[in-house]
């Protein structure tokens, strides 16, 4: 099982903690009083702040604030749900998205402060990260970094800490979608900017989560050899907050699984039971998944020192775990135990229902997680291709305006000049300069005459090229009729003709999905661009009926019966092609004429 959240727990998620604490125009002075004092502390104290801060959540609906406060500003609600989203997320009670879109809505609008606006990115991207949204909340975290780039006139303490926050994220989400070599350089940019603040606690927590990447790289010298380096600067904090106790569990269990990795037991053995106990003195984290993972490990190093009792104690203290992977490898551990070592037939019979009924539970979670992940991806990918083509029409736009202004320019400038040259004509005194602009003129119409001509030739040239494309055209559609795809579905569908007997190759796949889509004006690509989701077989379905060879001709090139492929081609129709109900009733073969 992969450890995630050990290492969201101890990642420095505030980027408030050095925020300006200047006065801020017609705002309400008590209500800057509160936050600038809240500003300074959420980030070591999200409960205290989140404790302060909610009595004022009417602020972020009511124009009028809050009967203890009164009204206030646009501002300040949006500096007041950047804060509270803070606290939220870092008491892992962030549900609502509703703070980060009100603080987003005033600071992405504006043209004001970019520091903000970076820290509302960062916030919005801890929003998506915990809907699982994981490319929406890079894109947001890059987006925060782009700017922190651009940023001049902040003191250089309070940009390396948005610098920290922002790499310690991105390495974060490239750790939970498996990219751990992506996640141990971003771990490395965060430590350095933790070391440039002398901020021991952070820097602490940057080296395990380097040698939790280390781990998952399976390089276990290196991951032990951060998580030392990581208790060494642990073990000179002073200051007594549980979730530096927490931090230092995460890397002793870190330590442990390096240990176990490399078969030296007693010494994986001997971090686990540290962060157990460590663990254990803090009961609002006994339902986290790390503090299980730690003490299924120790069932399992217990059962490896055959310390039969030990191990038994912890797996049977995870049957009442909120995480149903943890009770599946539990059970299953005393299955094992019933079996192997119990010789009680009956007690393993019970274990190993259990063990399945769990591991069923563990792997629908991971596949509804899974196939969430993949719409939310979907969806992100679609949203930029909107976006890509908003900005691609907008260019345009600034294209053709910009010509017509020109040409505008042109015409005013030609009418001057005429209104120049009748001057002079009327002017007896300028008679010879007259003359000059008569033969400029003339000049001027025997390019214009060139000019003409050239067009015409051009324009001559379109046309033959028009022809050579048709021609082409011809070309393709007889090179498609050599095709052995397109042979031997003519063969089928022709009752009187001799049979094909040849077997298809992908070779002859793709020149036969390459030919439909030059004849028929890029019909592949419209339809893949339009469905990303349709396979390579349902594109040849589709191919095959754009020229209009039978269904019992598809079916014995596919090697389908008939039945299946009517249902291929509902799915393709429904779920890929178009969801309107009006479509329902309509061919396939309708459909696809509009590509």
């Amino acid at each position: 099982m992969k450890i995630v959240l050990s290492k969201i727990a101890i990642v420095s998620l505030s980027v408030f903690l050095f925020i300006s604490c200047g006065k801020h125009p017609a705002g309400n002075r008590k209500f800057d009083e509160i936050l600038n004092n809240v500003e300074t502390f959420v980030d070591n104290y999200p409960d205290s702040a989140k404790t302060i801060l909610m009595p004022y959540i009417n602020v972020m609906t009511n124009v009028n604030g809050c009967p203890s406060i009164g009204k206030v500003t646009d501002e300040q609600r949006a500096r007041y749900c950047l804060i509270l989203n803070t606290a939220l997320y870092k008491t892992y009670t962030l549900e609502s998205d509703l703070p980060s879109k009100i603080a987003a809505d005033y600071y992405l609008e504006s043209n004001g402060n970019y520091y903000y606006k970076a820290l509302t990115y960062l916030n919005r991207g801890f929003v998506n990260y915990s809907h699982k949204k994981f490319d929406r909340a890079l894109s947001d975290y890059y987006s925060a970094l782009k700017i922190a780039r651009t940023l001049k006139h902040i003191s250089p303490n309070k940009l390396n800490f948005l610098y920290f926050s922002i790499y310690a994220n991105i390495g974060i989400v490239y750790n939970n979608q498996n990219f751990s070599g992506y996640a141990l350089d971003m771990s490395k940019l965060a430590y350095k900017y933790a070391v440039l603040m002398s901020d021991t606690y952070r820097a602490a927590i940057q080296l395990s989560c380097i040698s939790l990447d280390f781990y998952e790289l399976k390089q276990y010298d290196s991951a032990i050899y951060y998580s030392n380096e990581a208790l060494k600067l642990q073990n000179i904090l002073t200051e007594n907050v549980s979730y530096y106790d927490v931090g230092c569990c995460s890397i002793l269990l870190t330590k442990c699984l390096s240990f176990m990795a490399t078969d030296v037991i007693d010494s994986a053995y001997s971090n686990a039971i540290m962060a157990y106990n460590m663990f254990s003195d803090y009961l609002s984290y006994k339902q986290d998944l790390s503090y299980g993972y730690i003490i299924l490990k120790l069932g399992e190093i217990s059962l490896k020192k055959h310390n039969v009792d030990s191990a038994k104690y912890y797996f049977m203290s995870l049957f009442s775990s909120d995480f149903a992977g943890l009770k599946w490898q539990s059970y299953q551990n005393m299955y094992e135990i019933a079996k192997t070592i119990d010789y009680d037939s009956v007690l393993a019979l019970h274990y190993y229902e259990e063990a399945m009924s769990n591991k069923e539970k563990y792997d629908e979670e991971c596949s509804y997680a899974e196939s969430q992940q993949i719409k939310f991806s979907n969806e992100f990918q679609n949203e930029m291709l909107q976006a890509k083509t908003k900005n691609a029409v907008r260019i345009m736009l600034i294209v053709i305006i910009s010509s017509v202004i020109i040409i505008s320019i042109l015409i005013v400038v030609m009418i001057l000049n005429r209104h120049i040259q009748h001057s002079l004509l009327e002017n007896e005194k300028l008679k010879k300069e007259v003359e000059i602009y008569e033969q400029r003129i003339n000049s001027l119409v025997k390019e214009l005459e060139n000019i003409t001509e050239q067009y015409e030739n051009i324009t001559s040239n379109e046309t033959n090229g028009n022809d050579d494309s048709g021609n082409e055209t011809e070309v393709r559609k007889a090179l498609m009729q050599t095709n052995m795809v397109f042979r031997k579905a003519v063969s089928l569908d022709d009752e009187k003709q001799e049979k094909i007997k040849h077997v298809l190759t992908e070779d002859d796949w793709h020149d036969f999905v390459t030919y439909t889509n030059l004849i028929y004006n890029n019909f592949v690509d419209n339809i893949s661009m339009s469905n990303p989701s349709l396979t390579e077989w349902d594109i040849r379905v589709c191919c095959l009926l754009k020229n209009k060879f039978s269904r019992k001709a598809i079916s014995s090139l596919l090697g389908m019966e008939l039945k299946s492929l009517y249902k291929r081609e509902y799915r393709i129709k429904k779920n890929k092609l178009s969801n309107e109900d009006s479509y329902n009733n309509t061919k396939l073969e309708d459909i696809l004429n509009k590509f």
